[in-house]
């Protein structure tokens, strides 16, 4: 009687299933998107059209009424990490040439710079389809090497100076691996250059500022 009774119970369970047409769907898992690796290391390089503001030059412990901007030609090399999506770490060495011409009372300041920035920064991004809007915030190092003649006299003067440093920008992804990019980079304000010439103690303050236009690849 219990086997009549247990078999009873099995063909009514399914007789159910079949009254509901047997949809027993299987269970089916979501599709997981890949986790896309954009970390790694990157260089580049670019040219850079520099602008250099140089006042409140003093000679012998005299102010000379002096100021002088130029604009001038510089080159930009780039090493970096990408850690994430959204942050990168770079450093950039800047080497830029400039010289000019400034009248001091009677005298002309005739003057030659030789001169090198290096920054470290944290650079913030984010990326939207292939253009990449990005900013640097660092520090950085100016090294001025300035030969100046004054009223006949040769003076070389050399210093460094350190500052913070920022700068924004946009690069665009022309493939996989190379970017092309252009920004603009605070290199110095207002900082304080001083040597000591033949007992002569010289100094000068800057402004250095940069726009750069160059491209990057990624390894």
């Amino acid at each position: 009687m219990k086997k009549l009774t247990l078999s009873i119970a099995a063909i009514a369970a399914m007789g159910t299933f079949a009254v509901a047409g047997g949809d027993i769907a299987p269970v089916v898992e979501e599709p997981v998107a890949p986790v896309v690796d954009v970390s790694g290391f990157y260089m580049g390089i670019g040219y850079a059209a520099s602008s250099a503001d140089f006042d409140n030059f003093v000679i012998g412990g005299a102010a000379q009424d002096a100021n002088l901007e130029t604009d001038e030609s510089a080159g930009v090399f780039i090493a970096g990490y990408q850690y994430n999506e959204y942050l990168s770490f770079e450093a950039r060495w800047t080497h830029y040439l400039t010289e000019g011409d400034l009248s001091v009372g009677t005298n002309t300041i005739s003057f030659d710079v030789d001169g090198d920035n290096i920054g470290l920064y944290i650079k913030p991004q984010y990326s939207f389809n292939n253009i990449t809007a990005y900013g640097l915030l660092g520090y950085g190092w100016t090294d001025y090497k300035a030969s100046l003649s004054i009223g006949g006299t040769d003076y070389k003067v050399s210093d460094v100076d350190g500052d913070f440093q920022w700068g924004l920008g946009l690069s665009y992804a022309l493939s996989e691996h190379t970017s092309i990019f252009v920004d603009y980079t605070q290199l110095h304000n207002g900082g304080s250059f001083s040597d000591t010439v033949s007992g002569t103690p010289v100094s000068f303050d800057s402004d250095l500022s940069t726009w750069n236009f160059g491209m990057t690849y990624k390894f």
